[in-house]
């Protein structure tokens, strides 16, 4: 007879079909193949119950968004979960910033809260932009608005075997996955700039940064033990929110050059415009101190969508040419990165710092 699989996992039990029959004779023998069948009836009862849900769920659009009611994706993709927890894209509509700023711009609410809270991609297709849903848009941007089609068919980078249909779909390792709400209109459009850009080019898509590379398995579940570990990525989604990503961002050069001072920003990491969306920006601040610390030269440059429509394309340098008003004393550069242009300095986050000392030879 042969051994039963796991659908899931493909893997075969771990109890033997015969077992000797003097062993079933002695008392301890008899209660540890008892908890045994037991143990292994349970975790047969759990694949059954997950895998009777590979039956189709939903015919329509509308019934995958009801789904968002009895779906749990955190019993088995539970890393997947937290990191995405976590994340901008579940705080997508409920973060203060988004909230503040819908309440002091009501008429931007159509065009911007369907990316907040949209409908599954899918249904609109991966070139346009998405619907907003009617309910649960506390989730924000969710793994159901992300994977699932009409049909309740998850897309991802693979084929796998699962409880619910999946569907390998190549479009998820590129720019494609993220190209209905940050590649639509003017204002919030970096698939953009990365198609004019050298990460193009090289291959380096949104996920290389914004999703990190991880090896591990895709499922963690007491009842599959043994799915097998495999390089994918992180559902982090960093990006504006994050310090660290956003330090790595450009670079940020100071130089004393013939009675000048010579301040150098780069874009250097970033695949986009720098800053990203429309009401974001880089504010670039020079001061220079005398010896006893007092400011004789105060320069401030403002890098955005908005107002100057002056980004900084993707590798691009932009130099700056102070003259020194006095022969001794201290330059200092600060780059800073502004979730809304408005903000004061205070609520910036700081990309880089630069000092340097000057004297007359």
């Amino acid at each position: 007879m042969p051994l039963p699989r796991c659908e899931i996992t493909n893997a075969h039990t771990t109890l033997s079909a015969r077992q000797p029959k003097a062993a079933l004779r002695t008392g301890s023998n008899r209660r540890h193949w008892l908890w045994k069948g037991c143990f292994m009836l349970a975790i047969g009862a759990t694949i059954g119950s997950l895998c009777a849900q590979r039956a189709p769920l939903a015919q329509g659009v509308d019934d995958v968004e009801r789904l968002r009611e009895v779906i749990h994706c955190e019993d088995c993709h539970q890393e997947i979960a937290r990191e995405w927890r976590a994340s901008g894209h579940a705080r997508a509509w409920t973060n203060p910033a988004y909230r503040a700023f819908i309440a002091e711009n009501p008429a931007s609410e159509e065009t911007c809260s369907p990316c907040h809270a949209p409908k599954i991609i899918l249904s609109a297709g991966l070139n346009a932009t998405p619907e907003l849903r009617d309910a649960a848009r506390e989730r924000g941007v969710d793994c159901i608005a992300c994977h699932a089609d009409r049909d309740f068919v998850m897309h991802g980078p693979f084929q796998t075997r699962a409880p619910h249909k999946t569907q390998k779909d190549k479009r998820y390792r590129s720019v494609q996955a993220c190209l209905p709400c940050h590649g639509q209109g003017r204002w919030f459009n970096q698939v953009d700039d990365w198609r004019a850009s050298r990460y193009a080019r090289l291959g380096i898509t949104c996920q290389t940064c914004h999703m990190p590379r991880i090896e591990r398995p895709s499922v963690q579940h007491w009842a599959l033990p043994d799915v097998p570990r495999r390089a994918t990525r992180r559902h982090t989604f960093l990006g504006g929110h994050d310090r660290e990503l956003v330090r790595s961002a450009a670079s940020l050069q100071v130089q004393i050059d013939d009675g000048a001072a010579l301040v150098t920003v780069v874009n250097s990491a970033t695949g986009h415009a720098l800053p990203g969306a429309g009401w974001r920006a880089v504010v670039l601040d020079v001061v220079v101190e005398d010896e006893r610390g007092t400011t004789v030269l105060h320069r401030r440059h403002v890098f955005d969508l908005d107002v100057h429509d002056n980004r900084l394309k993707p590798g691009e340098r932009r130099d700056f040419r102070y003259a020194l008003p006095i022969e001794t004393g201290l330059v200092k550069a600060k780059l800073m990165y502004k979730l809304f242009s408005e903000w004061p300095d205070d609520k910036g986050m700081i990309m880089a710092t630069r000092e340097i000392r000057f004297q007359a030879r």
